[in-house]
């Protein structure tokens, strides 16, 4: 929700005139006015005045964004390690392949440059090296270069899908930037359609 939306918002459910708001939150008419115009921007201070003037509590909340950048995604897999589905790790990750690829190459960049941290498992840190490589390359772009350290490699095979009767197929579909990392995972599970 927009801020002028909000301050609009509050002040009418609170049955609240300009003046009356204005009064309350100890700021100018002028400000509110400005604000509920979207003339202007208020800081949070500002904003929690208002809002606490109408009888109210600002609560800001700034959940993981799965679909925004890799790191999204790696700090929402860290919090979905507990459920034990990979079917939902991998629509996330689609949901991320589908976004970066519809995004611009300077707003592709930075989706991939900023380092997720251990997720907690080194399968899913490979994966996550693989995936935005294989991002970077469809891209035309460079790997970020967090994505070749070490540690986003496994020294073994890993099949994200726990079926072993899927095991060749999703060899022959993983993309290269995973297997080299021993991750597998056919691409066709990373396209949301």
């Amino acid at each position: 929700m927009r801020t002028d939306d909000l301050v609009r918002r509050v002040r009418g459910e609170a049955d609240l005139t300009l003046r009356e708001l204005a009064s309350r939150s100890d700021l100018a008419v002028s400000t509110i006015h400005r604000i509920e115009q979207g003339e202007l921007h208020p800081t949070v201070d500002t904003l929690e005045k208002i809002v606490r003037a109408a009888g109210r509590r600002l609560s800001v909340d700034v959940p993981v964004d799965y679909a925004s950048s890799i790191l999204g995604l790696g700090l929402a897999i860290r919090a979905d390690l507990h459920a034990a589905d990979p079917s939902a790790i991998v629509r996330k990750s689609a949901e991320l392949v589908h976004r970066v690829a519809g995004a611009h190459p300077a707003a592709q960049c930075m989706m991939l440059a900023a380092e997720p941290p251990p997720t907690g498992e080194v399968e899913w840190d490979a994966f996550l090296g693989g995936l935005a490589e294989w991002l970077a390359t469809m891209g035309g772009l460079e790997t970020p270069g967090w994505a070749s350290a070490p540690e986003r490699f496994l020294g073994r095979g890993w099949w994200v899908t726990p079926m072993a009767s899927m095991r060749a197929w999703e060899y022959a579909g993983t993309p290269v930037s995973l297997q080299r990392r021993g991750v597998y995972l056919h691409r066709d599970s990373l396209i949301n359609r």
